[in-house]
């Protein structure tokens, strides 16, 4: 338990955003630690995504993360009717990877109905439609 509060101390998760009004703001960040079994079918990108108050809530399931992470940097934009999300670990140049469970919120959305994109390294993981609700 000691040592989950120290690698939670150290690794640190940001989101960028800009002063535009039109740029989703992320929030709400949360991970787990490299875990050492999968509980999710990796032929999959085990995303879930949860549309509440004009908000996405986000989690990636083991989603592969370099295992000397220190900070994670969750980037948003919007474009019309299209969402991009873009997720970089830093340090990049560990030898390893390990999965890890993310978790956050973007929002708020007036449209009904987006195209979701998220990148890792802005290399697309998954995507879907999303319909808001009202």
């Amino acid at each position: 338990m000691l040592c989950m509060g120290v690698v939670g101390w150290l690794v640190l998760i940001s989101c960028s955003k800009s002063n535009d009004a039109t740029t989703p703001v992320c929030k709400e960040i949360t991970f787990s630690q490299c875990k050492t079994t999968l509980k999710n079918n990796k032929n999959s990108d085990n995303v879930q995504v949860m549309c509440k108050d004009k908000s996405l809530y986000i989690t990636h399931k083991d989603m592969d993360i370099n295992c000397g992470f220190e900070k994670i940097d969750i980037t948003t934009s919007i474009n019309g009717d299209t969402i991009e999300v873009n997720i970089e670990e830093s340090p990049r140049d560990a030898n390893c990877i390990c999965p890890v469970d993310v978790s956050y919120s973007i929002g708020k959305f007036e449209k009904e109905t987006y195209l979701l994109i998220i990148k890792h390294f802005n290399l697309q993981i998954h995507s879907q439609t999303i319909q808001r609700n009202k």
